[in-house]
């Protein structure tokens, strides 16, 4: 009897929380996720984080000059910079930011509950966020 009430209250957690996300993607704000590097996460929101823009911008020049993501990885960690979280760089990091459409200020969110049926993508553009 105790773990069907548990089991309620769960899926009573995870509706609520995905509903209230849902709402916010619908919004226009930052319904989730880790932050990018080139931003900072302000009350919900995304804003531009001028110093670390100059790294993906650089990113950004690195694979425009025809360079492999992992020349890119090679080239920041010599360099001494580092990731958001203050990592080393990998290829699938170079990539991650070379192909994130939040970049382009293009907001992209799935949600997908198969017990309530929920099965959205919500897509919104901010172009004050485009880099």
């Amino acid at each position: 009897m105790l773990g069907t009430f548990a089991e309620l209250e769960r899926n009573t957690i995870v509706y609520r929380t995905t509903s209230g996300r849902i709402e916010k993607a619908r919004q226009g704000g930052n319904a989730g996720g880790a932050t990018p590097l080139g931003y900072n996460n302000v009350d919900g929101a995304l804003q531009k984080n001028d110093e670390e823009i100059e790294i993906v911008k650089a990113v950004f020049a690195m694979r425009a000059d025809g360079l492999t993501y992992r020349a890119i990885a090679n080239i920041l960690n010599k360099d001494g910079v580092t990731t958001k979280r203050g990592g080393k760089w990998y290829a699938s990091t170079a990539r991650y930011i070379a192909e994130n459409p939040k970049y382009q200020g293009l907001n992209i969110y799935r949600f997908k509950v198969k017990e309530f049926g929920i099965n959205e993508k919500i897509q919104h553009t901010n172009a004050a966020l485009a880099i």
